[in-house]
């Protein structure tokens, strides 16, 4: 299992640092940092108090260094990464020889071997492993591709489009966001109603809700009112139970809010972690990071530290 990251207290200085435990606590090394990123396909980053940025594997051997800003994971073996002074962005892969040279000031994820790039932060497009355009870099934002379509953002609304920059769902839609599609699913926004659409462009979900969240599972929480509910995937109400907040199922659980406090759910809707956290932070598939009272600390889906 990969490390994950704890801030702590320095007993002799009373500063913060990070470092790195497994599941039973235990420090896998010694080395302190300013901030750290979780671990993504084998490896993780961190800043050192002379402002480098290390990359290091599960038992902490360092394996590339250099001056950069902000933090770096891998994605589809890839990783973005922006130079010191110059402020722009270009990719790694897993040798550390630089692949894509630095010319984009926003590098996303590689998803489905495509990443979301934009040279003024203006307007977005997608470029290839090889670093060449895939969609031109002319829409006002875009989303990640998911199960081969991308949400994009024109002056007519968002759409859907293919790896080849073709419209498949004309839409338009509207809200600050849409999609991505997951189980044949997206959430996207008409008006001021929420719903959800299949890759065909009908309505799952009718657009008749305040709020849409992410569909897992065969499920996706909507809003009415102030409660969320859970529908499964042919459109019939899931849940009699509701909340005040709910996220996505993942391994058969989701953090969800009742009487001011987060908790995990089942599939059944009912808590098997008892609402008592400020907030639960989907680190990993199975490990929560728990907020209450201004301290923090990991727990797994059965609520066990």
């Amino acid at each position: 299992m990969d490390p994950l990251p704890i801030t702590r207290i320095d007993q002799h200085s009373g500063s913060e640092y990070t470092s790195y435990i497994d599941l039973e606590g235990r420090e896998i090394f010694r080395r302190k940092y300013v901030l750290g990123a979780h671990f993504a396909e084998g490896v993780a980053s961190a800043r050192t108090a002379s402002d480098t940025l290390e990359f290091f594997d599960r038992v902490g051997d360092v394996l590339f260094s250099g001056k950069f800003d902000g933090l770096g994971h891998f994605s589809d073996g890839l990783c973005a990464l922006t130079r010191r002074r110059s402020f722009l962005a270009g990719y790694y892969d897993r040798s550390w020889k630089e692949v894509i040279s630095p010319r984009f000031v926003v590098a996303g994820d590689f998803f489905e071997g495509h990443a979301l790039v934009s040279k003024d932060g203006n307007r977005f497009g997608f470029i290839r492993r090889d670093g060449s355009i895939a969609i031109k870099i002319t829409y006002q934002q875009v989303r990640r591709f998911s199960e081969g379509l991308a949400a994009v953002l024109d002056d007519g609304g968002w759409r859907f489009i293919s790896t080849e920059g073709a419209v498949i769902i004309k839409g338009p839609f509207q809200g600050p966001r849409a999609g991505p599609f997951l189980g044949g699913h997206a959430s996207v926004c008409v008006g001021s109603g929420w719903g959800s659409i299949r890759r065909d462009g009908s309505w799952a979900i009718e657009q008749t809700f305040e709020d849409i969240g992410r569909w897992s599972e065969g499920r996706v929480a909507v809003k009415h009112g102030w409660a969320w509910r859970y529908i499964e995937t042919d459109g019939n109400r899931a849940s009699a139970e509701s909340f005040e907040d709910a996220e996505p199922f993942e391994n058969g659980v989701a953090p969800a809010k009742r009487d001011g406090g987060w908790g995990l759910i089942d599939l059944n809707y009912r808590f098997v972690v008892e609402p008592q956290f400020e907030h639960l932070l989907r680190c990993r598939a199975g490990i929560f990071l728990a907020l209450y009272e201004d301290a923090h600390s990991y727990i797994d889906s059965t609520g066990r530290t």
